[in-house]
């Protein structure tokens, strides 16, 4: 692995940590099953798309206290109408509809209990079940050839 950078703010990233955060992404990759090895060879033979990988390495803490994360991500380009590759951020009104909405008072119930929970995904879901086969490049930390 040569140099690293926060993919966020540019800044060198140690290289034995991001070697560790990548390990971590892989171990996790592996434990959920997440692909099945096949040539490239035999892809192309099937008609199945390969799509390259990269990695996005940032530290989510600070210069005292960092957190270094590597995830790796497939470069699929969108080179056609796909709703499902959508997933819009809903817009700030919506937010502020659903503050508004716990923040009011109901007359006439004897509770107003309502909370708002925020929640950040941490790691992407490998659960979902693929409609389509596709080909990722392995990332060299994984390749056994």
């Amino acid at each position: 692995m040569g140099q690293a950078w926060d993919d966020l703010t540019g800044e060198d990233l140690p290289a034995h940590e991001v070697r560790k955060a990548r390990q971590k992404e892989m171990e996790y990759i592996e434990d959920k099953k997440v692909w099945k090895r096949m040539t490239r060879r035999e892809a192309i033979r099937r008609g199945i798309k390969i799509v390259g990988v990269r990695w996005v390495d940032i530290n989510k803490g600070d210069s005292k206290n960092p957190l270094y994360r590597s995830r790796l991500v497939a470069k699929e380009f969108n080179d056609g109408k796909d709703d499902s590759l959508y997933a819009g951020t809903p817009p700030l009104e919506a937010l502020r509809l659903l503050v508004s909405e716990a923040a009011t008072i109901s007359t006439g119930k004897s509770e107003n209990n309502k909370v708002i929970m925020i929640n950040d995904v941490a790691r992407a879901f490998f659960e979902a079940p693929a409609h389509r086969e596709i080909c990722v490049e392995l990332p060299a930390e994984s390749r056994t050839e």
